[in-house]
């Protein structure tokens, strides 16, 4: 795992999906005390910057909002399942 590049750079950029299958395709036991060590200080940084950025009045982006919920019919049969 790499250490984020500058302080500005979102923490989000560095995930992607290549970069979790390294990370899953790796064996823990397989790691060196190095790379251990550079993915604690990585995760420190971010989490500094986080918790400083939220006391100068940051906040989180909204979630995306959600169509309505369809309602569930009242009662439910196997002969719904179309088997």
């Amino acid at each position: 795992m790499t250490l984020p590049e500058s302080p500005q750079t979102s923490p989000l950029s560095e995930a992607s999906p290549s970069s979790l299958e390294e990370i899953f395709a790796t064996s823990p036991l397989e790691r060196t005390d190095a790379e251990w060590l550079a993915t604690v200080v990585a995760l420190r940084s971010m989490r500094e910057k986080w918790k400083s950025d939220e006391l100068n009045g940051a906040k989180r982006a909204a979630a995306p909002k959600k169509g309505p919920l369809k309602a569930a019919p009242k009662e439910l049969s196997l002969d719904d399942l179309g088997l």
